[in-house]
């Protein structure tokens, strides 16, 4: 029985161990700074709480596939306000997918959603894996407090985050811009 009790704890601890490291909880996080790539998305604002951007990312990702016969394999959130610092209910963000190929623009817009052509610029970039949801829920235990010291080295602070969704990368890749001031990004996407 003794023996019994000792590999089921056993087995425990190894299921508590192999579950977070399989969704990136070890993870060693450092953030390099480069060129972020330039890309255009299709999104939608969002409002509030910044759970909604799942919902939205999956709304454009169908209106692309069944609507503009676009297939995407990369969504994104693009977060603007300090969860820490802003009422849930205030948190201002936009979501959708980035698509690869030239779109209608006009034919996008006219059905609701918005389109915009992100630049090259120098930023923070840093990548985490993505194996299911979960690897998000582990990625904002180690991504974010990594920002936040890094950008307390360089003096920088509540700089707007994009994650960018990689499906067939399996990964999580987080831009930070350096240089673009985060009140010129808000008011580029909500007037």
């Amino acid at each position: 029985m003794k023996l019994i009790i000792i590999i089921i704890l056993c087995l425990i601890i190894l299921i508590l161990i192999l579950v977070p490291a399989y969704f990136g909880m070890f993870t060693k996080v450092k953030f390099s700074e480069e060129m972020s790539g330039v890309f255009t998305i299709v999104y939608k604002p969002v409002k509030g709480d910044y759970r909604k951007s799942g919902a939205v990312m999956d709304d454009v990702f169908n209106f692309l596939k069944n609507q503009m016969k676009i297939e995407t394999t990369k969504g994104f959130g693009y977060y603007f306000d300090d969860p820490q610092k802003t009422n849930k209910d205030e948190l201002r963000s936009i979501a959708g997918c980035v698509v690869d190929k030239n779109i209608n623009k006009s034919e996008i817009e006219k059905a609701g959603y918005k389109t915009d052509f992100i630049e090259n610029n120098q930023a923070y970039v840093t990548t985490f894996p993505y194996k299911s949801k979960l690897s998000v829920v582990f990625s904002l235990f180690k991504v974010y407090p990594a920002l936040a010291v890094r950008m307390s080295a360089d003096k920088k602070e509540n700089l707007p985050v994009i994650e960018i969704y990689d499906i067939p990368e399996k990964k999580i890749r987080y831009i930070i811009f350096k240089d673009i001031s985060r009140e010129k990004i808000i008011s580029r996407y909500y007037e």
